[in-house]
């Protein structure tokens, strides 16, 4: 919380009795996304970043924070909101885990 309160320059204590779930949420992340102009990621997102991490990064770097911290790099300057830690790919059929970022 302290990173997005420095990005919108809100006190981080702020977002403890912000809720997270519901209509409200969608339509203010909706707005914050069309201002910095990012999107929420899609699967084929997921599948995209599974096979690069797989194929450039994962032969030379093992530690997950580092993993993580590639994969948000790769999300920003792609302009895409990272996924949520411990997101599962959108299919049942695929095991997909990305790192916690």
């Amino acid at each position: 919380m302290d990173y997005l309160g420095s990005l919108v320059q809100v006190d981080p204590a702020l977002f403890a009795g912000y809720s997270w779930t519901g209509r409200t949420i969608k339509y203010q992340r909706a707005q914050i996304r069309g201002e910095y102009g990012t999107r929420g990621p899609t699967e084929a997102d997921e599948e995209r970043w599974a096979q690069w991490l797989a194929e450039e990064i994962c032969p030379t770097e093992t530690n997950r924070e580092r993993l993580a911290s590639a994969l948000r790099s790769r999300c920003r300057s792609e302009k895409v909101e990272p996924p949520a830690v411990g997101r599962r790919s959108g299919r049942p059929d695929r095991g997909l885990r990305l790192p916690a970022v």
